[in-house]
Parts: structure tokens; C-alpha cells; sequence
């Protein structure tokens, strides 16, 4: 770990998610975590034996990482606790909004969640991931105007106006907006969402069933073995 943390590498936790099948190595892990912190916070040191002090940045990540071990610990209280600190310590970092809106979707404050989570994006308006996170949040508050006028930064309107999401086969998209129309009993436009969704899906498998062929005429029999794999 200690290199990671070191680096600051954001999918740390989730690198390690398999530890969370074992209680006693979950607890481990956040015990490690947690003392790393201290020392941070006393020394500026991973450990009382280290002579080199660390980087500032150091102390940041292990909050986030703190924040997301709680997370998944279940533990929402602690892990706000934990990635309030990191944001104080650091505002400017992208990721640490992501992660406090998790937090606060698992606690329930989807409101809150969309809040935060658009804070992230406005940190940086030319990234689509974060402009289809944003999206995605918002959609679970059943806001889908505010969803569709994100969407609509990145994905091109054709002749009527209309997004060009169906056009790029956008899923995702079909689904959460499905599911918004669903909660609020608009049940026409969610079957219209969800049948676009099964659409995609049969033009998929008709390209899958056309690339048959072709491998054998074309004799590319190693990509057409990585499709019947997947």
C-alpha cells in the first residue's frame, strides 16, 4: 500500500475491494489506514520509523481513502467525516466530490448528492465522465430536465432537436431516464426508454451473427473466439 499512497492512486480502495469478503481483513486495512493518518497528522510520516517526510498531498489522499474504506464499511457517518477533512485540506480536487456524493447517496440525500457531484463537475466542464455522473445523479432525483440539459453539452441534436443518444446506442441513459419516467407513473415514455434499450440490443446481436460469418470468410478466427468468449 504505501507506495499508492505515496503516488496517490484514487482506485486504491477499490483495488482492494476484495479484502471486504473478510471481516477481520477489512479490519486490518482500515486499521492500517487509520495509522498511517496519525502519523501524517503528527509527523508527516507514514510511520514513526521514517526519517523522510511526506508530501502535504499525502494526508489528502489518506483522508479520501479513509472516507472510502468507511464507505464500504458502511459506516457513512465516519466516511463524511473523513472526505469533509480531505476537501477542507485540499477543494480543488475533482475526485473527492465524487466520492462525497457516493457518500451521500448512500445515506439517502440524493438531493445533496446531485449538489455535490456538480460541484466536481463544474471543476472541470470539458470532462464527459463527469458530465454523465452528474446526469446519472440527477436522474435518480427524477429531475429529468436538468439531466437532459447536461446530456445535451456533449451529445449532438439532430434535425428536430432531439438528442443523438439513441443514435450512439446510450444505454445507460435509455435506463435512468426509463426508470426516472417509471417513478413519477409516466409509464408510455419509460416502455418508450426501455424498448429503445431492447432495440440496441437486437441490433447488437445481429452484428454479432453477421461477424460470424464474416470471420469464416475472412479467416480471423481468434477475435471471433474472443466474441464467443464474451
Amino acid at each position: 500500500m504505501r507506495p499508492l499512497v505515496i503516488k496517490g492512486v484514487v482506485s486504491l480502495v477499490n483495488g482492494m475491494k476484495w479484502i471486504y469478503k473478510d471481516a477481520a481483513k477489512s479490519q486490518i486495512f482500515g486499521g492500517v489506514l487509520t495509522s498511517m493518518c496519525q502519523t501524517m497528522e503528527n509527523e508527516m510520516a507514514l510511520s514513526p520509523e521514517d526519517e523522510e517526510e511526506q508530501d502535504p498531498t499525502v494526508q489528502m489522499w489518506l483522508y479520501s481513502f479513509l472516507a472510502q474504506h468507511n464507505l464500504r464499511s458502511a459506516n457513512a457517518t465516519e466516511a463524511l467525516k473523513y472526505i469533509e477533512k480531505a476537501i477542507s485540506h485540499t477543494p480543488t480536487v475533482v475526485e473527492l466530490y465524487l466520492i462525497k456524493g457516493k457518500i451521500l447517496q448512500f445515506g439517502g440525500n440524493r438531493a445533496a448528492a446531485v449538489a455535490c457531484t456538480e460541484v466536481g463537475r463544474n471543476l472541470d466542464l470539458a470532462d464527459k465522465y463527469l458530465n454523465s455522473l452528474s446526469a446519472k445523479y440527477a436522474f435518480r432525483t427524477n429531475d429529468i430536465a436538468k439531466a437532459n440539459e447536461l446530456i445535451g453539452m456533449f451529445a449532438r441534436e439532430d434535425d428536430k432537436g432531439d438528442l443523438n443518444v439513441h443514435q450512439m446506442q446510450t444505454m445507460w441513459y435509455e435506463d435512468h431516464q426509463g426508470r426516472a419516467y417509471y417513478r413519477q407513473g409516466n409509464y408510455r415514455l419509460a416502455l418508450k426508454n426501455f424498448c429503445w434499450i431492447k432495440k440496441h440490443l437486437y441490433t447488437i446481436a445481429e452484428d454479432c451473427e453477421d461477424f460470424s460469418g464474416y470471420s469464416f470468410r475472412k479467416g480471423s478466427y481468434n477475435q471471433y473466439l474472443q466474441l464467443l468468449t464474451y
